[in-house]
């Protein structure tokens, strides 16, 4: 029997090894470079019969895909799962907790992500778990959006699906497609 062949690029091995001429301590690190995971955040809010999502716009200052529109996302960080790590993306983002609108939820798809892309095709070959939540809303203006951390968002709103659905704005990491991919699944499930 064969051996198989995968064409895939294994992960690349560093070893950093130093002393400080100073102090004499010796650093003797290995670190694995292999794809990251991102976490994205398809928040949208009822509100009376319409429907809003959430979107800022990257600041200027981004190396990715600045003053473009988006919806929150990031990197996983260590020690946390994936769907925390989207809650303190979209905090850090928009300045939007999510655990202090619980009671508002109407659909966060038990907290797992309803789609997860692998394709190495995209920018840096991320892993993407995508996850949904709708709010049930009284007032859409009630929510106030706090400063973002390290201004990675210069503007964060709530736009109308029907504002979405004939906009012209620029978007990054194909969120555009995604927020039709997120609320066509929600839809499905109502």
């Amino acid at each position: 029997m064969k051996n198989p062949v995968f064409k895939s690029r294994e992960n690349e091995h560093v070893v950093y090894i130093y002393e400080s001429p100073s102090s004499g301590i010796k650093v003797n690190q290995e670190y694995w470079i292999s794809r990251a995971v991102a976490n994205v955040a398809f928040i949208f809010a009822k509100f009376k019969e319409d429907f809003h999502i959430l979107i800022t716009k990257r600041s200027s200052t981004m190396m990715d895909s600045p003053n473009l529109y988006c919806v929150p996302c990031g990197y996983l960080n260590w020690d946390e799962n994936g769907y925390n790590s989207m809650l303190r993306e979209t905090y850090e983002e928009a300045g939007l907790y999510l655990p202090d609108w619980e009671k508002y939820v109407i659909f966060d798809n038990n907290k797992q992500p309803f789609y997860v892309n692998t394709q190495p095709s995209e920018n840096r070959q991320n892993v993407s778990h995508l996850y949904i939540t709708v709010l049930q809303l009284n007032d859409i203006e009630g929510t106030m959006f706090s400063k973002t951390k390290d201004n990675e968002a210069s503007e964060v709103r709530w736009m109308s699906m029907k504002e979405f659905e004939n906009n012209n704005l620029e978007w990054a990491f194909n969120h555009d497609t995604r927020i039709r991919q997120a609320f066509e699944f929600y839809k499905n499930r109502r």
